[in-house]
């Protein structure tokens, strides 16, 4: 895998992408319910972040004397098929024992393809390490994990698998890793058409991860707000709309070779630059539409809102107009919200977030009609709501604060030294007396 010294920055990122597959196959958020097993697979990895760190600065001082380092791995030859890995037997010790650069990227590779043993062992593969001339600034464990914030939130998932058991609850694994990685460092939008069959995730892991090591070792250049769907079959290939902006689509059947091919190119370049510039023409259309009437925003989901740019963008274009024409806006809405829903065929209101839904296939004369029959009620009830919040926020802080002094007093705590809390301009006269 790794065939050239660390004299390059290229080679850093080989080292890199191994350092990667390797977390995700000992990733801490597969064993939530052994943190035994967490921890260990936690500690080795801070070990191999400071080893990469030596390997590419040259030091190499630790990686000259023997060392070991253990993982927990899920067992592939086992029968079990439980995907919460709820059976013991599905795990096994690794050790990883090496001296010096070559046995350590030997016996990461060997972890990576599943060969690894007790020890590094002969190996007819040839490593070489040179003091890297351009010392590669990146964190690995911060490149690796960054995406770990976003995994312990949706460490459950609720996903659609079939008519039977439609709402199925599994563990975070390589998938869902790997698409909040795409959308924190790259700025791209991964979807997973819903038919895809469980049993295929753990091939389409593997295409995934070369995914993000093709897009990566490109710099990710002008793949920002991309989008690119996986679905079910065999069909590849760019999907486009009258703008230029659209998405990739890539069958979850297809071979690597031409996911690969047809992320390298130029014409998944120019539709993620075509989805930037409809970005900022949606933006300028939404911020248009809501100064005609008044309102604070007009939004939608903008990275769902592809498929259907052209109908959007015109119904943006006829709110603008007929609000120009209204006889007059009231301020009372400058603090509400137009949402448009491109799914629900419904008409709503969120108090609380100051919202006023409408369905894309709505007409502008019915949109207007709907915000100004409620647009004032949910504006007024929204406004009661924050100042309501504003209130409770205020009593809390007032209790914490005279708690903190009140432990100051015996010398439990130090004496505040921040400011006097600040009362809002009307809290006074609605506090209890």
């Amino acid at each position: 895998m790794i065939r050239r010294g660390l004299s390059s920055v290229s080679d850093a990122r080989n080292v890199k992408i191994l350092l990667r597959r390797v977390y995700l196959k000992v990733h801490p958020d597969l064993f939530g319910k052994y943190p035994d097993k967490q921890s260990v697979n936690q500690a080795s990895m801070q070990e191999l972040q400071s080893l990469y760190d030596e390997l590419v600065s040259g030091r190499n001082l630790s990686l000259r004397k023997a060392r070991t380092i253990v993982f927990h791995v899920r067992d592939e030859t086992s029968t079990t098929s439980s995907r919460e890995m709820k059976d013991p037997e599905n795990f096994r010790e690794v050790t990883l024992s090496f001296s010096g650069v070559n046995g350590f990227l030997r016996s990461l590779d060997e972890l990576v393809g599943g060969e690894c043993s007790t020890s590094s062992g002969p190996s007819r593969k040839n490593y070489s390490a040179h003091p890297n001339s351009r010392p590669a600034s990146t964190n690995i464990m911060d490149f690796l994990s960054g995406s770990e914030g976003a995994a312990h939130r949706s460490r459950t998932i609720v996903s659609l698998r079939s008519s039977k058991d439609k709402l199925q609850e599994h563990s975070i694994d390589e998938v869902e890793v790997l698409v909040a990685h795409l959308k924190r460092r790259l700025g791209l939008h991964l979807e997973i058409h819903d038919k895809v069959k469980p049993d295929s995730r753990s091939q389409l892991a593997r295409k995934a991860a070369a995914l993000i090591d093709t897009l990566e070792l490109a710099e990710g250049e002008g793949v920002s707000s991309g989008k690119i769907v996986i679905n079910d079959g065999f069909d590849v290939g760019i999907q486009r709309n009258s703008t230029g902006s659209g998405y990739l689509n890539l069958g979850a059947c297809a071979s690597e070779s031409l996911w690969r091919s047809h992320l390298n190119s130029q014409a998944f370049r120019m539709i993620c630059k075509g989805n930037r510039i409809a970005r900022q023409t949606l933006d300028r259309a939404e911020s248009t539409a809501a100064q005609a009437l008044g309102l604070r925003f007009v939004l939608t989901d903008q990275t769902a809102v592809s498929e259907r740019y052209d109908q959007y963008n015109r119904l943006l274009a006829g709110i603008t107009c007929r609000g120009a024409i209204l006889p007059s806006r009231s301020a009372e809405l400058s603090c509400l919200s137009l949402m448009i829903l491109l799914e629900r065929n419904e008409f709503g209101s969120d108090i609380e977030n100051g919202v006023v839904s409408v369905p894309l296939s709505a007409s502008v004369d019915a949109i207007l009609e709907h915000v100004q029959d409620i647009g004032k009620d949910v504006a007024s009830l929204h406004r009661e709501f924050l100042r309501q919040q504003e209130y409770e926020h205020y009593v809390r802080g007032l209790v914490m604060r005279s708690t903190r002094s009140f432990l100051a007093g015996f010398r439990l705590l130090e004496p505040e030294t921040t400011a006097e809390l600040a009362v809002p301009g009307d809290l006074l006269e609605r506090m209890p007396k």
